[in-house]
């Protein structure tokens, strides 16, 4: 059977300007890369709008992961399947 996913994204997925300039740490420079997915086998499901809540899924990792506040992270925990950080795995 397909499966149908829906990605959403939230930080700056480029690591280098032109002519290669390293951007981590200059004025603006969002460090993190947070990816959203969402799994079904009913591509309908693909176009409702209740999708926007990957959105403030994404946001509220960003949120404790930049400025320490993790309250709204804390608060829907249990909603997440996983939390990767990719750095650590190696």
């Amino acid at each position: 059977m397909k499966c149908y996913l829906f990605i959403d994204e939230s930080g700056d997925p480029f690591f280098f300007g032109n002519r290669n300039k390293l951007l981590f740490g200059t004025d603006g420079f969002q460090p993190y890369l947070i990816i959203g997915l969402i799994q079904t086998k009913d591509r309908k499901v693909l176009r409702m709008p209740e999708l926007s809540i990957i959105d403030y899924l994404i946001w509220a990792v960003q949120r404790k992961l930049l400025k320490g506040e993790g309250r709204y992270f804390e608060a829907l925990k249990n909603k997440y399947i996983s939390v990767l950080n990719l750095y650590e795995l190696s």
